[in-house]
């Protein structure tokens, strides 16, 4: 059995505030919150909000990020192509594009939506010189960049 470690922050400003943690899953209570409900740098998935006033249930939703990572490129140098990984969160639109060392826009992996899960890309650069290049994933408002050398 996996042993997890969560860390989580209440802030101050509740009427009242606890939690409960049993095996994987950890209830908060929390009442008359503050804008912020807890502070966490830890990844935690929110699978249900239920809030409430003294006329009943008020109507809730979940409106989580969109995340993205990017893996190493491999191989790096490379010639003529190489390859990453990009691990989308959620289903998102997601833009992928390389430039130059001046910031010049050279060349566009991916363009449009992509699913939740890892997603294989490759850029050949056979087209361009040898150099040093930018390869950078846009999604939402998350821009990751990393650096590529081609060498001919």
């Amino acid at each position: 059995m996996k042993s997890f470690k969560f860390i989580f922050v209440l802030f101050f400003g509740f009427t009242f505030a606890d939690y409960k943690t049993d095996g994987e899953s950890t209830k908060i209570i929390v009442i008359m919150p503050d804008e912020v409900l807890f502070n966490t740098s830890d990844e935690y998935i929110v699978e249900e909000i239920v809030a409430a006033t003294t006329s009943g249930y008020i109507r809730t939703s979940i409106n989580e990020p969109a995340s993205i990572s990017l893996g190493n490129a491999y191989p790096n140098p490379f010639n003529p192509s190489t390859s990453f990984k990009l691990n989308i969160g959620k289903s998102a639109y997601v833009s992928v594009k390389v430039f130059n060392i001046d910031g010049e826009f050279v060349d566009v992996i991916h363009e449009g939506s992509l699913s939740q899960g890892a997603h294989s890309m490759t850029w050949n650069g056979h087209n361009v010189s040898s150099g040093v290049y930018f390869v950078q994933a846009i999604s939402g408002d998350m821009m990751l960049t990393q650096k590529l050398m081609l060498v001919k």
